[in-house]
């Protein structure tokens, strides 16, 4: 008799260490999925899920030609306007065309992403979520 109480409660307790396990992996799972990135345009780097909570344009009148001063102006100008931006804002740099001054010509339009420091180690890394952004920003 004392033999069948010992197998039935090892079986027990294998069972609940199973259950247990199971439990563990679930939530690990949930964890993950939780904690993912949200899902963004690869060209782009904005967010797909939900629309733009602000756009920056930054309009460049290059009909006459910019001396040196000016670039670095603008240089300055582009540098503070990134600096502003929030995680998933967009900014455009666009310049005026000589010939079609009404049309201009889009020299750059990218979503600020995520910070490396909040990536999640289980879908990317550091080191490949700042290349990213630095990729995309130096492309034209």
């Amino acid at each position: 008799m004392n033999r069948r109480r010992g197998a039935r409660s090892r079986n027990v307790l294998g069972a609940v260490l199973i259950a247990l396990a199971l439990v563990a992996l679930g939530g690990l799972a949930g964890a993950a999925l939780w904690l993912r990135a949200p899902p963004t345009d690869a060209a782009t780097l904005c967010r797909t899920d939900v629309p733009l909570a602000a756009h920056t344009i930054v309009l460049v009148d290059s009909t006459d030609r910019l001396e040196a001063r000016h670039r670095r102006k603008l240089r300055a100008v582009l540098a503070q306007e990134r600096a502003r931006l929030s995680q998933y804002e967009r900014l455009t740099i666009m310049r005026i065309n000589v010939r079609r001054p009404q049309e201009p010509t889009i020299l750059f339009s990218r979503c600020l992403p995520q910070p490396p420091e909040r990536t999640n180690p289980l879908f990317e890394t550091r080191a490949w979520c700042k290349q990213r952004g630095t990729r995309n920003l130096h492309r034209r």
